[in-house]
């Protein structure tokens, strides 16, 4: 018995460690451990190289330890051959991307982004590679912050779709048989096929709900993020003679590319602009670190002498409007952007963090209509109505 037991303990761990699922916090709390060492290891005045090679990855998370070396092997590589550490990552992502973990795609994607919008502006990798961790550090907490908040509604909708069951159990527990019930009369049959569709579209019901609480809460339900209005400062669509001359990206082109986070793409440009880059600068190695032909269309315009609200036209209700927003006073008229763009970011992680708790209240209320459409019903036709009808021949008898 013991033996059986240990070989499905074993089983269940190693499919658990095959699975590119979604890692659990203290997985994902590796990757800025990591980071630390790494930065530590630069500033001690070790070189790249000799700092990747130092590194060790914790036995007991085998798929985040994997995906980690894969990094520092690309990582030793590039320094080897001298090459930007930013390209460690895209070689890792280009190679095993379906095969990492999804916490491990987004911290590298975010690290890539880092490292190449650092290396503009010239900041030593250390600090690079400090702020990557933060970052990382900060959206650990705000999926944690998620998971808390639809903790209670996420086990209510599980409580929901084992109620029909539960309806069975209670039934033979009170000394009927509901199952020979349901099987052995046409009243029972149907009431049994009846309390299974109910329970089945209860369950897929209770799973959408629940789906799209998620959504909601991780601010992936709209296409394109609200902005974020600091300062008052908000750039005009261009009309007339600007517009035909420039021309317009449209509301459909106004959205940031998937995947990028908007406070670090935030941050980023806030740094870059305390180190001394120009507004036009930054953006421009925004658009090449993102590989964004929006954004470099509107440095091209710029460049061609387009006033700052006919470059950044169509971009009104994008994911770009915080960003042009922010630094429209930079631009125009000198004045400091970056601590907008910090205040900037801080908001959207509040927003992110406002969006989890909105998504849990609505949960909470969704999940009655399911309950008392669904549920219930299908746990008075699999447990109540066998008992009724058990008890039919001795009431009339």
């Amino acid at each position: 018995m013991r033996a059986a037991r240990t070989a499905s303990l074993n089983l269940r761990e190693r499919w658990k460690n095959r699975r590119p699922g979604v890692a659990d916090a203290e997985e994902m709390r590796v990757w800025p451990l990591v980071l630390r060492s790494l930065a530590l290891n630069l500033r001690s005045g070790m070189s790249l190289r000799e700092s990747a090679q130092s590194l060790s990855c914790p036995e007991e998370h085998k798929r985040i330890g994997e995906d980690i070396r894969r990094f520092i092997r690309a990582l030793e590589t590039a320094a080897a051959w001298g090459l930007s550490p930013h390209l460690a990552c895209e070689q890792v992502l280009d190679e095993d991307e379906r095969s990492l973990r999804p916490h491990s795609r987004e911290r590298l994607r975010d690290l890539s982004l880092s490292l190449r919008m650092s290396e503009n502006a010239g900041a030593p990798l250390a600090t690079s590679l400090e702020r990557a961790a933060e970052h990382a550090e900060e959206r650990i907490d705000a999926l944690l912050g998620r998971q808390s908040a639809l903790a209670a509604p996420r086990a209510t909708g599980r409580i929901l779709s084992w109620l029909p069951l539960i309806g069975l159990g209670l039934g033979m527990l009170m000394g009927s048989d509901p199952l020979s019930v349901l099987t052995g009369s046409v009243a029972g049959a149907l009431a049994g096929l009846l309390g299974l569709a109910l329970a089945l579209i209860g369950r897929g019901w209770t799973a959408r709900l629940m789906r799209r609480a998620e959504e909601e809460s991780e601010g992936r339900s709209s296409p394109a993020a609200q902005p974020v209005r600091l300062g008052g400062h908000l750039a005009r669509e261009p009309t007339g003679r600007e517009a035909r001359r420039f021309g317009s990206l449209g509301h459909t082109e106004a959205c940031a590319p998937p995947g990028v986070d908007t406070a670090l793409m935030l941050e980023l440009l806030a740094a870059q602009l305390r180190a001394g880059l120009s507004p036009l600068s930054a953006l421009t190695a925004l658009a090449e670190a993102l590989n964004s032909g929006q954004l470099r269309a509107i440095c091209r315009r710029l460049q061609m002498g387009a006033t700052w609200e006919a470059a950044w036209a169509g971009t009104a209700t994008g994911s770009w409007g915080p960003l042009r927003d922010a630094l429209a006073p930079a631009y125009t008229a000198g004045s400091p952007s970056a601590p907008l763009l910090r205040a900037l970011a801080d908001a959207q992680r509040l927003s992110e963090r406002r969006a989890a708790e909105r998504a849990a209240g609505k949960l909470s209320v969704a999940l009655v209509v399911p309950l008392g459409l669904c549920s219930l019903p299908a746990f008075i036709c699999l447990g109540i109505v066998p008992i009724l009808i058990s008890l039919l021949p001795t009431l009339t008898g």
